[in-house]
């Protein structure tokens, strides 16, 4: 009978001692078993490996769209927004230029 993809299964590892310790400082630190640290760890790789996929598909699909002469060059410059004294920035704030490295 086939395994359903709710159904739980058992998994005998090997890893070097290493590893075991950096997996049980990193449970301790999140407050959690071994086995969840290690399941949150493979989930969170599948996770960007997804995302990582995705965004190479929305560029190439982009790119396909507008083509290979259609993207302009932008210079590298970094904007910086001067907050008000004592506050977080607002949208209204002038905006300030830094010079291209």
């Amino acid at each position: 009978m086939a395994r359903k993809p709710t159904d739980t299964v058992h998994l005998r590892l090997r890893f070097g001692e290493k590893l075991r310790r950096r997996l049980e400082r990193a449970a301790a630190e999140n407050k959690q078993s071994m086995n969840a640290e290690i399941i949150r760890r493979l989930e969170e790789s599948f996770r960007k490996q997804d995302q990582k996929q995705l965004i190479t598909s929305i560029v190439q699909e982009t790119l396909t769209i507008i083509g290979p002469r259609g993207a302009a060059v932008v210079p590298d410059r970094r904007m910086e927004v001067e907050p008000e004294p004592g506050g977080l920035p607002t949208p209204n704030q002038k905006v300030k230029k830094d010079e291209a490295p």
